[in-house]
């Protein structure tokens, strides 16, 4: 049954969005071996992307954490095995994304009971990343896995971003209409 035009239902319309995301200033992607030299590789592969200032020791030190994961807590670190880092770069954060080949088991923060940090050998690289990030998260599909963490850039100190020295990076306007939006005459 349908109501009159002249009858109010009471129902409103509500919309729902959510902000659209920045755009990347610039992005890289690399693949590593799934070993734990790699983990080495990455940080000084951060190092010649990103300049020297405080919120780079911070990328250095997440991106470290969540590569040794992938490592030593996924399929990543079994013969053959690989994984990779994503880093967007924007003004406002850079995200450090560390995808793997998975694993039985999902990422957690082990539990710290008081102000008492955990004494093992392991087990503290999420908290750190807890600890450090802005916010971080976890997305799997399939055999595959990706941590991600977004680590504040100039609200920390760090300067406006530009291509590293002699390197090219995929770079965008932020004011540019998104890819495929132009018209063809």
């Amino acid at each position: 049954m349908t109501a009159p035009a002249s009858c109010d239902t009471g129902l409103r319309k509500i919309i729902i969005t959510s902000p659209k995301p920045t755009p990347p200033t610039a992005l890289w992607t690399r693949d590593f071996r799934g070993t734990r030299d790699q983990v080495v590789e990455v940080r000084h592969w951060l190092e010649e992307l990103l300049p020297d200032c405080g919120p780079r020791a911070d990328v250095l030190l997440l991106a470290s954490e969540l590569s040794t994961n992938a490592v030593v807590h996924s399929r990543s670190g079994e013969p053959g095995g690989r994984f990779s880092v994503d880093v967007e770069w924007t003004p406002a954060l850079v995200r450090v994304i560390v995808g793997d080949q998975g694993s039985d088991k999902a990422p957690a923060v082990v539990a710290r009971t008081g102000d008492t940090p955990p004494l093992g050998e392991s087990g503290r690289g999420l908290l750190l990343v807890d600890e450090l990030a802005n916010a971080w998260g976890t997305a799997t599909r399939l055999q595959h896995r990706w941590v991600w963490a977004d680590i504040p850039w100039q609200a920390r100190g760090g300067p406006s971003p530009e291509a590293p020295r002699g390197m090219d990076a995929a770079t965008a306007d932020p004011a540019a209409p998104p890819f495929g939006s132009r018209r063809m005459s």
